[in-house]
């Protein structure tokens, strides 16, 4: 079965210290909910710098809008089953719609190949920050920096 509910990733490196990568806004996400919704990428990474702000002493220069320092709080899926052809194959899936989750046809038959680099010199940061994936794509993430480590909290 494909994961198509938001995944939340962070950079665990110096978790709980002022110099933490994630307090520092070192996240990523897939499929996460558009801005303006409980559960977009802004309000997630809202809630990292709330957490590296909180970890220097100093106080939070933004609220996270879901009302704390944690990831929002998934939205209601509803169940959907459809019958899906692409080039020259057929097959039925059946799946969680959520408030603006990706279209659950993919692109290709053998799927997208989407490409994250982590970190590189000076950088604390997932390039891009958030994609959309659609069933039968692969995330490869390019880890640029040795000291970099990721925790997801949702596996793929």
């Amino acid at each position: 079965m494909h994961q198509t509910t938001p995944i939340w990733v962070f950079c665990n490196q110096a978790a709980n210290t002022a110099n933490s990568h994630c307090g520092k806004g070192m996240v990523f996400a897939v499929n996460c909910g558009a801005d303006g919704t409980p559960n977009s990428f802004t309000n997630f990474k809202n809630s990292a710098l709330a957490i590296g702000a909180s970890l220097a002493g100093a106080s939070p220069t933004s609220t996270a809008a879901a009302g704390g320092a944690t990831p929002p709080p998934e939205p209601s899926g509803a169940e959907v089953t459809a019958t899906i052809t692409l080039e020259t194959s057929t097959w039925t899936t059946t799946y969680s719609s959520y408030p603006g989750s990706p279209n659950a046809t993919p692109a290709a038959l053998a799927g997208n190949v989407i490409k994250v680099v982590v970190g590189g010199p000076g950088k604390l940061a997932f390039d891009p920050p958030h994609v959309a994936a659609a069933p039968r794509d692969t995330i490869l993430f390019e880890l640029f920096v040795k000291s970099n480590s990721i925790q997801t909290r949702v596996l793929l």
